[in-house]
């Protein structure tokens, strides 16, 4: 059988890597180690976390971009030495997509439990991200699995990636159903000394014989109200589905909503055709929204300034439904998307200029209710 994700990828990584590193970020070796494992196992524990899913997995695969689909240790050890690195500008990107708005406490965690300041851990995890990625692409590739087999071979990993994961980070990719105690079993109830045991059944049997001799008196006159418990409905269990469906639903909303802060997809000048330089972005925002199939996503189109209003409007409308068709193209489905223009609406920048123009020629993808 072969090694598991989390052994192989902790397996590359050497000494040389790890000092090279911790020479770059001015931390101790055995820091840097730490939370490049802790990493590691961040980044798995987020597919994991979505393993009976095949769509999520195969989405959130598809965050890694092209540039980085073959990065190696060797790659992250040369990033840390730059700070412009594209690896972590990107890797960056892939965290948006698969932590959302948990990758503070993310980094949060692996900070604390590393030791590192949390601008590095924040580093070393975006640099990781493409890094394990990249691995569980190729091993994909290399034995032909499918994403039913690898959700399979994630669910297997489970109770590993948790105990390699800080404490604190466990439920949040697992979250727990909190249940009520159960009463306390009569062993575990302290004794009463021997004297209280007497005391108290005598005292309970005297305060009922009144009630006793009452009940015997009026018995025959007066017959009790018989309850069918069938009739009463209960809705527990109905509520606490439909809360936790609530609470999935919200932190589907809410990973999408972070992997799309960076939504904004460029046009030239009088066309509707989108960027070169965009269309990376939207492969990942499609991949984003395949891999959570109940969010709801707007698409809104807008211009620069030049122009006549009324062509504008009509520009802004075709830049949004361009990018709505290359979504579905994609395989994102249509009853989950809208598109509307606005014309020179609402400028990011100053139209007297023309990198301000430039920068108001957009369509940006923002989550919407259904």
């Amino acid at each position: 059988m072969a090694n598991s994700f989390l052994s192989s990828i902790i397996g590359m990584l050497d000494t040389q890597s790890v000092e090279r590193i911790a020479a770059s970020v001015g931390a101790s070796g055995l820091s840097v180690s730490q939370g490049i494992k802790s990493s590691v196992a961040a980044i798995l524990g987020s597919l994991a976390s979505k393993s009976d899913d095949s769509h999520a997995l195969r989405g959130m695969l598809d965050l890694n971009p092209p540039a980085l689909s073959d990065t190696t240790v060797s790659d992250v050890a040369r990033a840390a030495t730059d700070p412009g690195s594209p690896l972590i500008s990107g890797g960056r990107q892939v965290l948006a997509g698969l932590l959302g708005p948990s990758e503070t406490a993310v980094t949060s965690a692996i900070s604390a439990s590393s030791g590192l300041r949390y601008g590095t851990a924040s580093s070393l995890l975006a640099m990781v991200a493409p890094w394990v990625l990249s691995f569980i692409s190729q091993r994909v590739r290399a034995e032909g699995l499918s994403m039913t087999g690898l959700g399979n071979l994630l669910q297997h990993e489970t109770g590993a990636i948790r105990n390699a994961l800080p404490a604190a980070l466990g439920d949040l990719f697992w979250p727990t159903t909190v249940k009520t105690a159960a009463p306390l079993p009569a062993e575990a109830v302290q004794s009463e000394s021997s004297s209280m045991r007497w005391l108290l059944p005598l005292l309970a049997l005297a305060a009922l014989v009144p009630t006793l001799f009452w009940i015997a008196n009026h018995s025959a006159k007066v017959t009790p109200p018989q309850v069918s418990r069938s009739t009463v409905p209960n809705f527990g269990a109905a509520n606490r589905a439909a809360s936790g469906a609530n609470r999935i639903a919200n932190r589907s909303i809410d990973i999408v909503r972070g992997a799309l802060a960076d939504n904004v997809l460029r046009f030239d000048t009088g066309s509707s055709k989108l960027q070169t330089a965009s269309e990376e972005k939207l492969n990942q925002i499609a991949s984003t929204l395949k891999a959570y199939p109940d969010v709801h996503a707007s698409i809104a189109g807008y211009t620069d300034s030049v122009g006549n209003s009324d062509q504008n409007m009509a520009l802004s409308r075709q830049r949004a439904n361009s990018v709505m068709a290359e979504l579905v193209r994609k395989g994102v489905s249509a009853d989950r998307l809208s598109s509307d223009g606005y014309g020179a609406e609402d400028p990011l920048a100053d139209n007297s200029t023309a990198a301000g123009r430039a920068e108001n020629r957009r369509v940006t993808v923002n989550v919407s209710q259904p």
